[in-house]
């Protein structure tokens, strides 16, 4: 029997849907690959896949 007044620990996802994380890691293998991976920013990747920095984060 459930407790009252406890709840379940939220989940938080990165993004919201399969198609936005698709376009994040796209992204990111693009930006990885053209500035290489310790000069590429969270910027640069939110940027080149047009989702906001919180669904990056």
């Amino acid at each position: 029997m459930p407790q009252i007044g406890t709840t379940r620990p939220r989940v938080r996802r990165w993004a919201r849907t399969d198609d936005t994380q698709r376009r994040i890691l796209a992204a990111a293998t693009d930006v990885f690959a053209t500035r290489g991976f310790t000069a590429a920013t969270t910027a640069d990747v939110v940027a080149a896949s047009g989702a906001s920095v919180g669904s990056v984060r």
